[in-house]
């Protein structure tokens, strides 16, 4: 069986089916190995371009120690790092020992290297909302939506700041339901199930249980999911 190859309309004669597919295969993966390594020259190595002292510290955020993790970020200067991800790392350091206002600041450089990274502004929403600055929070939301309107996280940034302004539960229980029809997530499911209950909508929390104890089988909040049914009717198997 033979194959007939053009190039810029000129034929350029029969080959043979097998030969054309071997060289295809080939080229498929000489492309592919090209992409890895083009992917791989754009991430720092360690060894070659990361201080001793930042390797230091990931290596303690990686085992959780992250007082010691932070005592380092402390004399490093950060301003003078470019990479957006690790200054988002950094954020996570101090965000864990409860330092929001550090987290806020490095995620901010993060911020002036990566403007259109939504998850830099999702976190900065977050971080605005723990320093209690709703209105920062809100421009977060605004700009996050408008970057990526059909991400679903949007609406749990909304639900944190209803939440955090103690808007009506009505408001609070919208949201979360515009959530969970196009994503269906454990630990908002059960909030949604605390909301109903909060709400005097009984009937309401109880089938969000039962929804989650069908979904997700086992898990932490599948076992508060089964305790908060308990205390209105017995678990049937």
């Amino acid at each position: 069986v033979t194959t007939i190859v053009k190039e810029s309309g000129v034929i350029l004669g029969a080959i043979p089916t097998v030969i054309l597919y071997g060289v295809t295969i080939w080229l498929a993966r000489t492309l592919c190995k090209k992409w890895d390594e083009h992917k791989a020259a754009k991430l720092p190595t360690p060894s070659s371009n990361i201080d001793p002292k930042t390797e230091e510290m990931l290596e303690l955020m990686s085992k959780k120690s992250y007082k010691q993790a932070m005592d380092i970020a402390d004399v490093i200067d950060w301003r003078k790092v470019k990479n957006a991800a690790m200054l988002c790392t950094v954020s996570e350091i101090y965000e864990y020992n409860r330092e929001f206002q550090k987290s806020r600041d490095i995620l901010f450089l993060a911020y002036d290297r990566a403007p259109e990274s939504k998850k830099i502004i999702y976190r900065l929403g977050t971080l605005a909302l723990k320093l209690k600055e709703v209105k920062e929070a809100e421009d977060c939301l605004e700009e996050f939506a408008a970057l990526a309107p059909k991400d679903p996280n949007q609406y749990i940034l909304k639900y944190k700041i209803l939440k955090e302004k103690n808007a009506p539960l009505a408001e609070q229980i919208e949201v979360l339901e515009t959530f969970k029809k196009v994503e269906y997530v454990e630990k908002w499911a059960f909030e949604l199930a605390i909301l109903y209950q909060k709400a005097g909508m009984t009937a309401e929390c109880l089938e969000e249980c039962d929804d989650l104890i069908l979904w997700f089988s086992e898990g932490e909040y599948v076992y508060k999911a089964m305790e908060l049914k308990m205390q209105y009717k017995p678990l049937t198997p």
